[in-house]
């Protein structure tokens, strides 16, 4: 998997395998990664950790299909491969493709995840710097502006420099704060395992939502089974479909086993969490309840090494939930070329359509609470 990432080569009419990889990435990494995982904790135990990485073990095989699928079924429009499952589900599914590419691009890609995102991104950055929201979503507008109007390529330039850099500092970070507490690593793989199983007061009383919030939590977080992925899979110019799916199942383990493993276990250690059970009543409190479980919960572990954590995890989540917006405006104007794809030209108007919807969404969705959007979502 490793190997095949430097193996495609950027062409006229494709990305390289490298700029793909990190494209999906940039859709796979985002708000679930900090803020999903401490929900994962606070309603599964964390038991939800030993679930998410068995969620992504399995899920890669998905993430490699429907890479394949996507390089099976791919076109050439304006001069770019374009596909994804849109692509493969019209040539076997015929009329539901367009069903449900009209509905993932109305009701998901372009509104409610965006607003979900935009939401994370000014909820941290008010905590961190004291940033109005508004004034974030303006900034977020302003950004996508610069980089999607200048099209496929630069957005898969900006993803190959911008993702490996701040994926790789964040893991850094909580290794650092591992190392501090190196001593408890131990015991936290302990908890987890025990937890996973139900074994102990507090996993006993969470027993079953330990898998539960595991699996949703590593799929919204890795996007497996969505398809956002499949888009940028079908863009990369590789000699056989199984090396970009190899590719992109190695952007699963990537997601789940180093970006939310190391979300997860700093809290763990930290013990900056709180567990929920079911029905309300707190089973552990390691962290003040007026904190609700998200993005807080992460700098208050953070916290405890660094002194700048505050303002380092919402730099952190606004470059992850960008990055997430910047994917899906791309998987969106691939869905959109779809019905276009007996043409081999998109028009301008659609694009233009698009990126519109993209750039006044961030200044909507800075008017939502956390809550609001993902009650939309």
């Amino acid at each position: 998997m490793i190997k095949l990432l430097f193996n495609g080569k950027e062409s006229d009419s494709g990305l390289s395998s490298f700029q793909a990889f990190t494209l999906a990435i940039a859709g796979r990494v985002g708000t679930g990664n900090i803020v999903g995982v401490a929900t994962a904790v606070g309603f599964g135990g964390p038991g939800a950790l030993f679930w998410m990485w068995c969620t992504a073990l399995i899920g890669a095989s998905l993430a490699y299909v429907e890479a394949a699928m996507s390089q099976l079924h791919k076109r050439r429009i304006d001069g770019e491969y374009r596909g994804g499952w849109v692509y493969y589900f019209h040539d076997k599914l015929g009329v539901v493709a367009g069903c449900v590419a009209a509905l993932i691009f109305i009701a998901v890609q372009c509104f409610t995840q965006t607003w979900v995102h935009t939401a994370a991104m000014t909820t941290a950055l008010n905590d961190a710097f004291g940033i109005p929201p508004l004034a974030t979503g303006i900034v977020i507008s302003a950004l996508l502006a610069i980089i999607v109007i200048g099209g496929a390529k630069r957005v898969g330039h900006f993803a190959e420099v911008v993702v490996p850099i701040m994926s790789v500092i964040y893991i850094l970070m909580a290794l650092i704060v591992l190392f501090a507490n190196v001593t408890q690593i131990p015991a936290a793989f302990v908890l987890i395992f025990k937890s996973a199983f139900g074994v102990g007061p507090i996993a006993g009383a969470a027993l079953g939502t330990a898998m539960q919030w595991g699996v949703k939590r590593a799929i919204f977080s890795s996007e497996i089974g969505f398809g956002n992925a499949s888009a940028p899979a079908a863009s990369a110019e590789v000699s056989h479909p199984a090396k970009q799916g190899l590719v992109q199942a190695f952007s699963v383990y990537v997601d789940t086993l180093f970006v939310c493993t190391a979300t997860g276990l700093t809290l763990v250690i930290t013990g900056c969490y709180n567990v929920t059970s079911p029905d309300g009543v707190m089973l552990f409190t390691g962290i003040s309840e007026s904190i609700p479980a998200g993005s807080g919960w992460v700098m208050e572990a953070f916290s405890t090494v660094f002194g700048f954590a505050p303002q380092f995890v919402g730099i952190a989540l606004f470059f992850f939930a960008f990055t997430t917006i910047l994917n899906q405006n791309y998987s969106a104007n691939t869905y959109m070329s779809w019905f276009f794809r007996d043409k081999d030209v998109q028009p301008m108007w659609s694009k233009w359509v698009i990126n519109i919807i993209y750039l006044v969404c961030p200044i909507i969705g800075a008017f939502f609470t956390m809550q609001g959007a993902w009650d939309v979502g």
